[in-house]
């Protein structure tokens, strides 16, 4: 069986875009996988997503096509020093819909909680622009494994790794449903954020995590926004003066122009001090704060 790759992301020093994305994933379809991207850019959500994010896996059917995508963190930075991100995933054009949704519970199996396509493609395709398509293969996945029973020799159940008592709910509502319709398999009945998915399928032993909305976080739907326009970035500015030197942190948005800086530290030919450094990056977060950032992001008005 093969399957078209869905992948939004970065690199160091170009923005975010779609790397792999086939045709009929249209501007609708697009829409209703943004929370995904409103979702990584909350730097309150950052803990959980660190570690849970690659476990909630997000079926969403659409009669143009379907998708089975999710999100993560890299083990890379770009050129702001902020961790890179991607969406990505799986898709299937309408006329392979029903196909795709018995493939599921295998699909959602190899995802699961495995390192990123990201890391295994984007790496050697540095500031490439153009979106393109990709297919991935599963040569042991044939349609008529698929309804196998599970016993069965060479079935998909025994190709899987997950049997969990959720999988086994999944694979029987998926198998006796007349209808397709969009879920999520992972930590959370609302893993993380509202979205266009009616409902929850969650391993057992995924229920006893910390609950979120202890933490109060604002999780109100926005526009997504523009990684590279809305973000500040922190360079150190170093001048001689005499025998010693003074340095100062300076705050730029992203359109390159200064929006904050600090008072001037200075030091010696055996270094800048770390403390000096941080205790600059507290009072320059100070003065970001009175011009409407926070974080690293602009707040809204």
């Amino acid at each position: 069986m093969k399957v078209d790759v869905l992948l939004r992301t970065r690199d160091f020093d170009t923005d975010y875009r779609w790397v792999f994305r086939p045709d009929y994933v249209d501007q609708v379809m697009e829409e209703k996988m943004s929370f995904l991207i409103q979702m990584m850019q909350k730097f309150e959500l950052k803990e959980f997503l660190t570690e849970e994010s690659l476990h909630n896996i997000y079926y969403i059917y659409d009669e143009n096509g379907s998708v089975l995508v999710r999100s993560g963190f890299s083990g890379s930075m770009d050129s702001q020093g902020r961790t890179i991100y991607a969406v990505e995933g799986l898709a299937c054009p309408p006329e392979q819909n029903r196909i795709f949704w018995y493939a599921l519970p295998y699909l959602i199996d190899r995802l699961s909680g495995n390192t990123l396509l990201r890391d295994r493609w984007m790496p050697g395709r540095k500031g490439t622009h153009q979106t393109t398509s990709r297919q991935l293969s599963f040569d042991t996945l044939t349609e008529e494994c698929l309804f196998m029973e599970p016993g069965e020799t060479g079935s998909m159940w025994q190709q899987m790794q997950d049997h969990s008592e959720c999988m086994k709910k999944l694979m029987q509502d998926i198998q006796t449903s007349p209808d397709m319709f969009s879920f999520v398999y992972g930590t959370r009945g609302s893993s993380f954020y509202p979205c266009s998915v009616g409902s929850c399928y969650t391993p057992g032993e995924l229920e006893t995590l910390p609950v979120i909305h202890e933490r109060q976080i604002n999780t109100a739907l926005h526009p997504v926004i523009g990684e590279e326009n809305e973000t500040y970035r922190i360079e150190i500015q170093i001048e001689p003066q005499g025998k010693r030197y003074g340095a100062f942190l300076l705050a730029r948005d992203g359109q390159g122009e200064a929006v904050a800086e600090t008072d001037k530290m200075t030091f010696g030919k055996d270094g800048i001090d770390l403390a000096q450094i941080e205790k600059a990056r507290i009072a320059l977060d100070k003065k970001l704060v009175s011009v409407g950032y926070n974080r690293g992001r602009r707040k809204e008005r």
